[in-house]
């Protein structure tokens, strides 16, 4: 499952505009990059 799949699934089960999804999907995706940069949990 890649990125526009996310956001398809997510649209369709919480009935939601793909533009909603994408904004929540970049949210996430954010806030793993960033915690990440910061040093946080890595998963090895």
């Amino acid at each position: 499952m890649n990125k526009s799949d996310l956001i398809a699934a997510l649209a369709a089960n919480e009935n939601l505009t793909e533009k909603q999804a994408t904004e929540i999907i970049n949210l996430i995706f954010t806030g793993f990059t960033d915690t990440l940069k910061k040093g946080g949990r890595k998963v090895s």
